[in-house]
């Protein structure tokens, strides 16, 4: 729960830069971003009450999440981003995006009275963003040493994932800008307007009744507390997501969104897995192997355009041209097997088939000659 009235973690500084480092994208989505949220977490231990004062980083986050999950369920997701984030764990088991909000307090500088837009941006822009099973809520920890809630839950995170949040990077690039920097919002066709680019990360005053789904009245400018703006109805009714339950709010067309700043995620191309580097020693069985199979091919027309002599002779030719070619193929079976065992290309019991098929070869074709003779009645 949340007192109304009460500052959550927010801190208002002047802007040091309004507009965006490059074009924000827009979007035909009827400016809704409700049926992509990611599903509302708490930034408070309600076991023990243990504040996190870091509604600036869930929110940021929250935003981000949204984006990224309307991205994968339009298929305007690409494919080496959806592996990225599929395999590094950025995905949960609801198939949402969820970003470890504890990582963005850390590394963006919260403090116990909070942390500003800029502060939470910026670092997110320039340090990227970890998976929430990474680096969760120590739920478990806290309640179990709630004295030492604070430095349990700000602890740095391993160096293992500040590189994480750099690859995060590789895939994404993060762009923002400020929308309203006054605190005195702006008018609901704004802010429509805006929403067509990304959900939008509001600071706002804390209005009585706070914890209930029912509409929220207004109670004049402030800014306590973070939230995403998801949506804002023909009625003005603004569609907010919360840290705190309920985590879908409804706040009333007098509610003043004070400040308000916008955050997306630019994909950044990837270049093309290089080729695997060619094993010398592979390369050079398979010329061989090549060679083998154009010896024979060889022989074998030979063979079909030379017709054998009637009588003895004949049937001496045809034996002596069956045995030549039995023994190049028994040969380069052997071969096949000796080097494929040195090398690793096939495996042991593989290598023993093709070398017993190789010397039972050249067995056979030892009798070829008295064979055919005999089949001819010599």
């Amino acid at each position: 729960m949340i007192e109304p009235g009460k500052n959550t973690g927010v801190i208002i500084l002047p802007p040091s830069r309004e507009r965006s480092r490059g074009i924000p994208p827009l979007f035909d989505t009827a400016s809704d971003w409700r049926a992509y949220e990611s599903r509302g977490e708490w930034q408070k231990d309600m076991a023990v009450e243990f504040e996190t004062n870091a509604c600036m980083s869930f929110a940021a986050n929250d935003c981000l999440e949204t984006y990224l999950n309307w991205l994968i369920a339009t298929g305007k997701i690409l494919p080496a981003q959806h592996d990225f984030l599929k395999n590094k764990g950025y995905i949960d088991q609801n198939s949402n995006v969820n970003f470890s909000d504890r990582f963005t307090a850390y590394m963006s500088g919260t403090t116990v009275n909070g942390n500003d837009f800029e502060s939470v941006w910026k670092w997110i822009e320039n340090g990227g963003l970890v998976p929430e099973s990474e680096w969760p809520f120590p739920l478990t920890e806290i309640n179990a040493s709630p004295k030492n809630a604070w430095s349990i839950y700000y602890q740095a995170p391993p160096a293992s994932l500040v590189a994480l949040g750099k690859e995060f990077l590789q895939y994404f690039d993060i762009d923002w800008q400020w929308l309203v920097s006054n605190g005195r919002g702006a008018s609901d066709a704004l802010f429509q307007a805006w929403l067509q680019t990304a959900p939008i990360h509001l600071a706002v005053a804390v209005c009585p009744p706070w914890n209930t789904a029912q509409q929220i009245n207004g109670c004049g400018p402030g800014a306590q507390h973070g939230v995403q703006l998801s949506f804002i109805d023909k009625s003005g009714v603004a569609h907010i997501l919360d840290h705190y339950d309920p985590f879908d709010k409804l706040f009333a067309a007098n509610y003043t969104l004070s400040y308000a700043v916008q955050g997306w995620v630019n994909q950044l191309p990837q270049a093309p897995a290089p080729a695997p580097t060619p094993d010398p020693v592979v390369e050079n069985l398979k010329q061989q192997i090549s060679l083998y199979q154009k010896i024979v091919q060889l022989l074998q027309n030979w063979l079909s355009t030379h017709r054998p002599k009637a009588g003895l002779a004949g049937a001496i030719m045809t034996g002596m041209n069956t045995t030549i070619t039995g023994y190049v193929i028994a040969f380069g079976e052997i071969i096949f097997a000796l080097v494929g065992l040195v090398t690793g290309w096939i495996s042991a019991a593989e290598a023993t088939t093709i070398l017993v098929l190789g010397l039972s070869t050249f067995g056979i074709h030892k009798q070829n000659v008295a064979i055919a003779a005999a089949a001819r009645g010599y």
